[in-house]
């Protein structure tokens, strides 16, 4: 057996020429979305759904700590496909949304319909809404009531869902990149901007 020394010139995000810097972001762009953890994604919008719900900045919590604090959960998809967007379900009572319009409903229960089956979206659940009528009895409200509150809930998940792409892009933009490179093993692309082979990445 003969041992053989193979070298191979491996360059630097900095040190490529414009074109093989863009084919180098586009393909750390994608390195670095594979990456990225789901619970990341839905710990982040449990957050930002109790910030619009409550008022209340609480940073990113779990599904199971958004449930304990407004009976809701949430459901996402955000790959840049057909249907795709952010959905709640569950119960959610007037008292835990105070930020809500309300107009004297006590509460909400949002349950999938027939889209859910495929998809998670604005529009992948139907709403009723509960409360006293004119007359002081509890029943289920329609009318203005029940839609004014089913289209608050459904320009909830379309911020949702665009906060989640823009939170997405910030953790895979250019900036982010660099300080990935910058932290880990920065020279690693070949002269056209493709990855070189992982044994011939090294710091910068």
């Amino acid at each position: 057996m003969k041992p053989i020394t193979v070298t191979k010139t491996v360059y630097t995000l900095g040190e490529l020429s414009d074109s093989a810097r863009q084919t180098a972001l586009e393909k750390m762009s994608s390195f670095m979305y594979e990456w990225i953890e789901s619970d990341q994604t839905t710990e982040y919008l449990n957050g930002e759904l109790v910030g619009i719900l409550t008022g209340e900045w609480v940073g990113d919590i779990s599904s199971k700590e958004l449930a304990k604090k407004t009976g809701l959960t949430m459901e996402w998809s955000l790959s840049n496909c057909q249907g795709d967007g952010v959905a709640i379900y569950g119960t959610v009572y007037a008292s835990d949304a105070p930020k809500l319009e309300w107009h004297g409903a006590d509460n909400a229960r949002l349950t999938r319909n027939s889209y859910a089956t495929y998809y998670s979206h604005y529009n992948t659940f139907d709403v009723v809404v509960s409360g006293e009528d004119e007359d002081g009895n509890y029943t289920t409200l329609n009318g203005d009531i029940a839609e004014n509150i089913t289209e608050q809930f459904r320009d909830i998940c379309r911020k949702l869902s665009r906060w989640g792409y823009e939170n997405i892009n910030s953790l895979t933009d250019e900036t982010a990149i660099i300080e990935h490179l910058e932290m880990n093993d920065g020279r690693r692309f070949t002269e056209d901007g493709d990855f070189a082979p992982t044994s011939f990445w090294s710091e910068q």
